[in-house]
């Protein structure tokens, strides 16, 4: 099943569900889906991603979903405000690690909330687990996969931070360099998605404050955008952002509309601006 649901798709997955609040913690106390375990795992790097690095990285991970008591044997969820940036990469790297049946949950709270959805604040707290990893999705690269395609006209390489960090006029997080990967095209990843000034008290802290991102926009809108950086149904498409939470909504998207030849740069640019010796554009 894709990795995109809906609410409605809730009672049609393998049960049971475990469902998991992505937002920052104090959304989470203030309300959340009635069960919904807590992990936020926005602040979380993954530094570096060369060689073997980039099974460390993925071990890291593990650990992490874990700690948190998401088991094996469940379906996950995971959820954010609305279809923002915070869901949609612990969901992918759960299926790095072999977990095929984790999810993001289209619209988040707004829409759980705006669907009549009960809230609770009552916390829920699981007992570590214990699972081992397995071979998972190949959707997760790290620094060797981007470098062998750099000179490769046949794999688009798609930058979708905003226009000023991929002109190098804006820094991120302390970068030592600036600009973007060579041949990179550029496609800002709120371009993807439906922007609401109004939403539901108990939704979360939207991203950009007074926008929330809430839903991917129609199928024909988005393959308008896609098509405009050259991106089509059979495209190889590497991308990348700068720790990879943006670049995942544009996986998630991509996947959504049947494109199965795309994987994130787990690194992203974080990790390529530290490297003295990967080329950049600016």
């Amino acid at each position: 099943m894709r990795i995109l649901i809906e609410p409605e798709d809730l009672g049609r997955l393998e049960q049971p569900v475990c469902l998991v609040d992505a937002r920052a913690e104090v959304d989470y106390d203030a309300g959340h889906v009635p069960g919904a375990l807590h992990l936020d795992t926005f602040e979380f790097s993954n530094e570096q991603t060369e060689g073997e690095q980039l099974d460390s990285v993925l071990a890291e991970w593990h650990e992490m979903f874990l700690e948190a008591g998401i088991p094996a044997d469940e379906t996950v969820v995971f959820y954010d405000a609305g279809t923002e940036n915070r869901g949609s990469r612990p969901a992918l790297m759960m299926r790095a690690l072999g977990h095929e049946r984790s999810h993001v949950l289209h619209g988040g709270m707004t829409r759980w909330i705006e669907d009549g959805g009960a809230v609770s604040t009552v916390p829920e707290r699981r007992e570590r687990e214990s699972w081992e990893r397995r071979p998972g999705t190949t959707a997760v690269v790290g620094l060797d996969a981007v470098r062998s395609v750099l000179d490769s006209p046949d794999v688009v390489l798609l930058d979708v931070r905003s226009e000023g960090e991929y002109t190098g006029e804006m820094s991120m997080q302390g970068n030592p360099r600036l600009g973007h990967l060579p041949r990179a095209r550029h496609l800002d990843w709120r371009s993807l998605i439906e922007h609401r000034s109004e939403w539901p008290a108990g939704a979360g802290t939207p991203r950009d404050g007074d926008q929330l991102l809430y839903r991917l926009l129609p199928p024909d809108q988005l393959w308008d955008r896609l098509a405009a950086v050259g991106v089509g149904p059979r495209s190889e498409v590497m991308i990348y952002c700068q720790k990879s939470h943006r670049a995942s909504v544009v996986y998630v998207a991509l996947e959504t509309l049947g494109v199965h030849t795309a994987c994130v740069y787990a690194g992203s640019f974080r990790e390529w601006s530290r490297r003295p010796d990967a080329p950049i554009e600016g």
